[in-house]
């Protein structure tokens, strides 16, 4: 059982307002992304759902995951919402790390207990935007994930793990909301650890989906990183 819960929803929905409660057409699923199965994970605490993630090509593979919760929160990348937080580190624990290798080594986290993985994705402009990227082993190899605000699946919309190439690993300029990291903090009671300096310079992966057509919304403003001059 994956031991690391990501809460996102409440706070998304917090900050947002009213905005959290818009729709958004759906994705037509394509067979360039993972199937996505989920379950209400109870044992892992109320509120909790499990995301399994499979894969069953002959080789390791790299995606990103979005989804959105009716009436809590609009379609995302997950991650992309509080990745400085993460990054930072909540309750004097680093969530998340930048990806920094353009090889694909599964399984992505590599444990219960490892950081999850943040990877730049290109969606056609020079911004890029920062989410969790994950790699799942072959031949119907398969990881779990866990996320927490989420009362039930069925609740689920417009889920999606979308394959991605790790492209290069470059200097980046990372921006972030202040705003959002104090609406986490406000809304789940942790303490966080945020970046000083905004932007912040990480060396990380650029990774480019192998669909087309996806996505290519942030969920907050101004939240987006550039290559570094």
């Amino acid at each position: 059982m994956p031991s690391i819960i990501i809460n996102e929803i409440r706070p998304v929905k917090a900050e947002l307002g009213e905005l959290a409660r818009r729709k958004f057409s759906a994705h037509v699923a394509s067979t360039l992304e993972l199937p996505v199965t989920c379950r209400n994970a109870t044992e892992a605490g109320s509120n909790v759902v499990e995301y399994t993630i499979q894969n069953v090509s002959d080789k390791a593979q790299a995606f990103v995951l979005y989804r959105g919760v009716k009436g809590e929160a609009p379609p995302y990348y997950f991650g992309n919402a509080f990745y400085a937080a993460y990054y930072g580190g909540i309750n004097g624990k680093q969530i998340a790390n930048y990806y920094d290798s353009i090889e694909v080594i599964a399984p992505n986290p590599a444990n219960e207990s490892a950081p999850y993985s943040l990877g730049m994705l290109s969606t056609g402009t020079k911004e890029y935007l920062t989410c969790f990227v994950f790699m799942v082993p072959p031949n119907s190899g398969a990881i779990k994930l866990l996320e927490g605000g989420i009362s039930d699946c069925s609740l689920l919309i417009d889920v999606h793990a979308y394959i991605v190439m790790l492209v290069e690993v470059a200097k980046l300029r990372q921006f972030f909301s202040q705003a959002a990291i104090q609406q986490y903090v406000t809304q789940t009671g942790y303490t966080v650890m945020a970046p000083k300096q905004d932007p912040y310079v990480v060396m990380s992966v650029s990774l480019e989906a192998l669909e087309q057509n996806i996505p290519s919304n942030e969920i907050f403003q101004k939240q987006y990183a550039l290559k570094a001059v």
